[in-house]
């Protein structure tokens, strides 16, 4: 079930893209969360999450700052409504507002 692609970026290192499941998800190693991205790292996850919708970074230590840095890449961050996050951290509670895709229920 699990299939691999390697990308080629600008990076020192090329990220690897691992699907998880037979519907969705990838696990994406090579990329460092904790550091700025270029802009062929950026797109390449970004085409990751379009064709995986669910991604995940194993082994990632990130501060608050560097979560938010990373959402950035993708559009304005947002606030969920209901958010219960701490005022200082309230701004990387929801997805950007361009990876949100509308959800149909049966």
């Amino acid at each position: 079930m699990a299939q691999s692609a390697t990308l080629a970026t600008n990076t020192i290192a090329p990220i690897t893209i691992r699907r998880l499941g037979a519907f969705f998800g990838a696990e994406v190693t090579g990329v460092d969360l904790s550091r700025p991205l270029d802009e062929a790292m950026v797109k390449a996850i970004a085409e990751a999450h379009a064709t995986h919708e669910v991604l995940v970074f194993p082994r990632q230590q990130i501060s608050a700052e560097d979560l938010k840095r990373f959402g950035r890449y993708f559009g304005e961050l947002t606030v969920h409504p209901f958010s219960t996050n701490a005022a200082d951290l309230r701004t990387f509670a929801a997805a950007p507002r361009a990876l949100r895709k509308p959800v149909r229920l049966r």
